[in-house]
């Protein structure tokens, strides 16, 4: 049985790819979450964390997903399992506008703060926050501030060569369509969670002055997305999935 290892990358619609798979997985055994998400189950339940668990439990999880995984991740899973990473990235500016309306929600105003203006807010994110994100997170390697732009694009275009399955948000059902009958379970749903203007407010929308922004202040980032874009339409847009 094949293991599907799902990168979270914030705002690139995680939270709606786990909870259609806990749709026909059983929750925290089949479709186990490592990240916020997870550690929040296991704390409101009184349950031992996954990675504490019997090499017998963790041998049933069929997807992994959540922020926190890495390509280490399957070395917990036993047993002689093919592994396929899977990946989804959205467009830089878009995903930072949803990720500034979406983090002001829950880390601020939920909590009884003011609302940051956007200005503030978008000086404290990390320069191309994507690429640093996966190099810390996915491949679990430490951030050199001193390395290039172009040396940080190789590695992190390098690291893509993992992935059995790529998509951007414009490839998103038939990503979900590939990913489910991979692994066996039916058709995905049109339910969707974490939606801007549904679940939370849309306090800023993209326009041309941000994604100008963005373009200059994440170059590595819109390179990789473009990398990614361009592999995708060749698999979604060819049918050869």
């Amino acid at each position: 049985m094949d293991l599907h290892v799902i990168m979270h990358i914030p705002k690139t619609g995680g939270q709606t790819i786990r909870n259609q798979l806990c749709e026909h997985l059983l929750w925290d055994v089949e479709c186990v979450d490592i990240g916020p998400v997870g550690d929040k189950h296991i704390r409101d339940n009184g349950l031992t964390p996954w990675v504490e668990r019997s090499e017998a439990e963790r041998a049933q999880a069929r997807a992994i997903v959540g922020h926190d995984l890495s390509i280490h991740t399957p070395n917990l899973v036993p047993g002689d399992r093919t592994v396929k990473f899977v990946g989804m990235f959205r467009e830089p500016a878009a995903r930072i506008v949803s990720n500034y309306n979406y983090n002001v929600q829950r880390k601020w105003v939920d909590i009884g703060n003011g609302v940051p203006e956007w200005p503030w807010w978008y000086r404290g994110q990390k320069r191309n926050f994507i690429s640093r994100w996966m190099k810390t997170k996915f491949l679990a390697l430490p951030f050199d501030e001193q390395q290039t732009d172009e040396a940080l694009f190789e590695e992190i275009a390098a690291a893509l060569n993992l992935f059995w399955l790529l998509g951007t948000m414009p490839h998103f059902e038939a990503f979900t369509a590939k990913l489910h009958a991979d692994i066996g379970v039916p058709p995905a749903s049109k339910e969707r969670w974490g939606v801007g203007g549904r679940h939370y407010p849309i306090r800023l929308t993209l326009d041309p002055q941000i994604e100008e922004m963005v373009a200059r202040d994440h170059p590595v980032d819109c390179a990789i997305y473009d990398l990614v874009r361009q592999r995708a339409d060749v698999v979604f847009n060819a049918g050869k999935w």
